[in-house]
């Protein structure tokens, strides 16, 4: 038996886009071009930016298509912060950011930009209070992501984004994890989201940028003056086209996705509970209904994970941009806890494919793993 529980590295491909990729890979002209491929792939672009913008209640000129969040990300970053005329030089970020953000507040640091982390509980969750005590007048841009890809905690970005917005601040939120999986509302404090197509049962290389409008971001990438001049390089169209799709799936069913994959996690906590010394990490209250992060010190996450993979299931010991690092997670240790304990993490993380057999099995493996070792 072949059991897939990665899906927050990244998730299979929807049916209803195996089912009509003969047909859309013939929309296969550049979106530039006048002619009529050009203008019959001009038109599936925009259909696209109206349907992802709809799912989400923004203006379709909002949304800027790119290859994924990693880019958004550092289109935000290095827009905000390297433009000549910024008055503002000040970065507030949570410890517990996706590597690409980390990576971009790094080099800001380096390069003389102030950044502040915010604190976190053993919990990860971050007290509003210390953020308004972090945001000052030099504040250009907070840095919260919606829902954490190791643990799942899931911030209240709305309230969050308010105290950012009362300082004159921009807030950005990497919604990744979470968007077309929970409910997302976005409103008149939220600057700039992203999101990734393979997230949520779309193709690798596809993603979008939300830049509220009013904000401007100058192109990350040179050359043409494509994505209404935010991003250069030619349209993905194919890629675009299965993003839209198969957001569209996820919204329109994501109540019952929700209720199954509750469920889901329901039967691998009750299951996992019986097991002697398994410690549960993150908000197990505000948390992704797809997201469980356990661990059983002092054994090591990794040994758990290479023993699943043994079984046929797929499961990982952090994320998948840290496949391979030596060192403890990021996230654990912002936490506060000793590296013997972060290193014993494991997560698991589902999609509206896995059933409630497959979750009994895995808890069935893990015993007689945890037993062996």
């Amino acid at each position: 038996m072949k059991i897939y529980l990665d899906n927050n590295a990244t998730t299979p491909i929807d049916p209803v886009i195996k089912q009509n990729l003969p047909q859309w890979v013939e929309d296969f002209g550049n979106a530039s071009s006048v002619h009529w491929a050009g203008r019959l792939a001009k038109n599936t672009l925009e259909e696209c930016r109206e349907g992802v913008a709809q799912g989400i209640k923004v203006l379709p000129e909002e949304i800027i298509f790119n290859s994924g969040a990693t880019e958004g990300i550092n289109t935000i970053f290095r827009g905000l912060f390297l433009h000549p005329q910024q008055k503002r030089n000040h970065l507030v970020v949570s410890p517990l950011e996706h590597s690409a953000v980390l990576a971009n507040a790094k080099r800001l640091e380096e390069d003389g930009f102030p950044v502040s982390y915010l604190p976190v509980d053993t919990l990860g969750r971050i007290d509003p209070a210390t953020l308004t005590d972090l945001v000052n007048e030099r504040t250009q841009l907070v840095a919260i992501m919606h829902a954490n890809n190791e643990i799942g905690n899931i911030n209240d970005i709305q309230s969050l984004s308010v105290i950012a917005k009362n300082k004159g601040a921009y807030f950005f939120s990497d919604t990744a994890q979470s968007i077309g999986k929970v409910p997302l509302q976005l409103d008149g404090s939220v600057d700039f989201i992203v999101a990734s197509s393979h997230k949520f049962h779309g193709l690798k290389g596809a993603g979008f940028l939300y830049i509220r409008k009013g904000n401007r971001l100058p192109s990350l990438l040179l050359g043409g003056r494509q994505e209404a001049d935010h991003r250069a390089g030619t349209v993905n169209i194919l890629g675009i086209k299965c993003l839209d799709e198969a957001f569209k799936v996820s919204l329109e069913n994501i109540k019952n996705h929700q209720t199954h994959a509750l469920k889901l996690k329901q039967v691998l906590i009750s299951g996992l509970k019986a097991i002697k010394g398994v410690r549960f990490f993150g908000d197990l209250e505000k948390s992704l209904p797809h997201t469980l992060n356990f661990g059983l010190p002092p054994l090591e996450g990794s040994s758990l994970v290479m023993n699943l993979d043994l079984e046929g299931i797929a499961a990982s010991s952090g994320a998948a941009c840290e496949s391979g690092s030596m060192e403890p997670s990021h996230v654990f240790l912002a936490m506060g806890y000793p590296v013997g304990i972060a290193k014993s993490s494991v997560r698991l993380s589902w999609s509206r494919f896995n059933t409630l057999e497959e979750m009994e099995y895995t808890v069935q493996k893990i015993n007689s793993i945890v037993d062996r070792l």
